[in-house]
């Protein structure tokens, strides 16, 4: 079955990070040349000026919940849930904007768990929304239902999970899902930034983030953003 892969953009006022439709068409050159494998590239906006792929309109369900974890600056990606009431998409992959792909991602999209999540070394096991793969999207549509604004969020907070629509599904799939991180190519910049930084407290230069010889994907969590970064492997996969 086809994979759908699936990013989003929107603008939100007072976010830190300001996405347009390069970023968009960006991010689908980077999975044409890194995903050898039928797929539909779409994206879903409020704004589909200047964005070359399928667009679907975006939906304003779920959009006024705040972020429990960050309220005045943390971003409210609860909309996002609302693909798991799609089971019609078939295999589904979303994918954040913030991302440079730097290798193959076949061993990443063709897993064959019902679904699978991304789980960052900093976040102790919980599911990052930077990257999803369902495979059976039927199976999940529980993620979307069971979903209460009032009180949802309330609990996530006090089971100790961070974020928005990720703290939920850590709720619903941490135990249910595979998993991606460092040992399957998935790193966060942050993470690979640190040594450079050390060594730059010294009172040398900026140091370039060197990438690991594994790397497919590489996600960046807040800031700097890939389009504002001038690692030399950055350029040449950012493109």
């Amino acid at each position: 079955m086809m994979l759908t892969v699936i990013t989003f953009k929107w603008s939100t006022p007072g976010y830190r990070s300001k996405y347009d439709a390069t970023h968009v068409n960006t991010m689908q050159r980077m999975v044409a040349r890194h995903y050898p494998h039928p797929h539909r590239f779409v994206c879903v906006t409020d704004d589909p000026a200047g964005v070359e792929c399928e667009t679907w309109p975006l939906w304003d369900d779920l959009a006024s919940v705040p972020n429990p974890t960050w309220p005045d600056r943390g971003p409210s990606c609860y909309r996002r849930l609302k693909l798991f009431a799609r089971p019609s998409l078939g295999r589904w992959v979303w994918l954040d904007l913030d991302a440079v792909i730097t290798g193959d991602l076949s061993p990443l999209w063709t897993r064959p768990e019902p679904v699978v999540t991304y789980r960052p070394p900093g976040l102790n096991g919980g599911v990052n929304g930077a990257m999803i793969l369902c495979n059976e999207p039927e199976r999940f549509r529980f993620v979307w239902d069971l979903f209460d604004p009032d009180v949802s969020p309330k609990e996530t907070t006090r089971l100790g999970y961070r974020g928005s629509d990720q703290a939920w599904m850590t709720a619903c799939l941490q135990h249910c899902s595979g998993k991606w991180g460092e040992a399957e190519g998935c790193y966060d910049y942050s993470g690979l930034r640190k040594p450079a930084m050390r060594m730059r407290a010294s009172g040398s230069a900026r140091r370039q983030v060197n990438l690991p010889a594994d790397a497919r994907i590489v996600f960046f969590h807040g800031k700097p953003d890939p389009w504002e970064v001038d690692d030399s492997w950055v350029l040449d996969n950012y493109k």
